[in-house]
């Protein structure tokens, strides 16, 4: 039976391989400092990217349409086609978990989930940010023009 590991775990293994270095000699101490470091480099693109980076990806049935998407989650007012008729529906400038941030990222604009805040960074979940997949994604809150609670 394969041995099932983390993302995490499985990087340590690649990266001793590569290097030819015996999986059982990495200590504890030299994994733990691989994940600390994996940590603050998360971290550290969290805090440089105004756009964002993706933690998450998977398919999904509502992720060929950001708005698809996030009506399969709560209801929103009708129609959403153009980015005017996205900036048309905020009503808040102050992210809450559950709130729908409405960016500028195409022509049509972009609708996602707020899932998370932090003091400088929201989480969102959202479709179609890479068409027909769901996407986990952390950018500053100032990055979306507006939010629809």
């Amino acid at each position: 039976m394969p041995t099932v590991c983390s993302a995490q775990q499985y990087r340590i293994v690649a990266t001793s391989f590569e290097n030819k270095i015996p999986f059982e000699e990495i200590s504890i101490q030299e994994v733990i400092a691989s994940e600390t470091a994996f940590r603050e480099e998360i971290e550290e693109t969290k805090r440089k990217s105004h756009v964002g980076a993706i933690l998450e990806v998977s398919p999904d049935k509502n992720g060929r349409n950001c708005v698809g998407y996030v009506k399969s989650k709560r209801d929103l007012p009708r129609p959403l086609l153009s980015l005017e008729n996205k900036k048309a529906i905020i009503n808040s400038f102050k992210p809450t978990v559950g709130a729908v941030a409405i960016t500028e990222e195409s022509w049509y604009g972009h609708l996602s989930l707020v899932v998370e805040i932090t003091e400088d960074t929201i989480v969102v979940e959202e479709g179609n940010y890479i068409s027909g997949y769901r996407t986990v994604r952390v950018m500053s809150k100032d990055f979306p023009v507006g939010y629809y609670l």
